[in-house]
């Protein structure tokens, strides 16, 4: 197995590769993050959307995907992501409601974030320069896709609080380096513009989670902007921008 990018720069990470899939996976709590990559070990490209390749070819690299990481397809929870702040608990949805991971199909309930207290399901959401930020506590896992209008909402926090989360990882994500916004998007985070024009999310959300009493928060500290080879990013690539998987389950 590959050793992990010198980037890496948490002992706690470990760069993965099975059947052709790359991933880094860390612990978080009791339970087990996983962020795929955009290339497999053979070169080739790996994206878990839909788009822009189609059903056909996203449900071709999920079975690659739960093969290599040997999960089972029936565990995994989905839902539709709005870039917004709403939180649903998989308990109490219908299965349809949190979508086919294969075949890949568009979830019916629409959310930003995921939470479970069943540490056997696999939360699933799909990035590409927004933060996935997985959470463990005493009440469950979380499993958030935050742009900076989620993280202004306050999602963050109410996921923190439901769980009672004391250990967070802040997935792979758009970094200060490349993520220039306007004044709007500053002033409904409440922070101010670096001189370059940009904001730190991953930065922001470390902070949020301490003050919120998170005992623990690691990041990846990988700009998905930045590295073209390993990461899909929709600032570098538009509407052809593939999307990362992240995962959270309790093994």
């Amino acid at each position: 197995m590959s050793e992990p990018p010198e980037s890496t720069v948490h002992d706690r990470w470990e760069l993965r590769q099975e059947a052709g899939i790359r991933w880094l996976e860390t612990p978080v709590g009791s339970g087990v993050a996983r962020f795929t990559l955009a290339s497999t070990d053979g070169g080739g490209r790996l994206n878990l959307a839909t788009a822009p390749e189609g059903p056909e070819a996203a449900t071709e690299a999920r079975s690659s995907m739960v093969r290599a990481m040997n999960l089972e397809p029936d565990r995994f929870r989905l839902v539709r992501q709005v870039h917004g702040g709403s939180l649903r608990e998989t308990e109490g949805l219908p299965p349809e409601g949190t979508g086919e991971l294969l075949p890949a199909r568009d979830p019916a309930i629409e959310a930003d974030g995921l939470m479970t207290r069943n540490p056997d399901e696999v939360l699933m959401v799909l990035v590409a320069d927004c933060l996935p930020v997985a959470l463990a506590g005493e009440g469950g896992l979380a499993l958030l896709h935050l742009g900076w209008r989620g993280l202004a909402t306050g999602m963050l926090e109410e996921a923190t609080t439901a769980i009672s989360a004391s250990e967070a990882v802040v997935g792979p994500c758009i970094g200060p380096c490349c993520y220039e916004v306007g004044i709007e998007v500053a002033e409904a985070l409440g922070v101010e513009l670096s001189t370059s024009g940009t904001v730190d999310l991953a930065g922001i959300t470390t902070e949020r989670l301490l003050a919120a009493g998170v005992d623990s928060v690691e990041s990846a500290e990988r700009c998905t902007a930045c590295e073209a080879g390993t990461f899909h990013s929709f600032r570098r690539q538009g509407h052809a921008a593939g999307r990362h998987a992240a995962l959270l389950s309790g093994s």
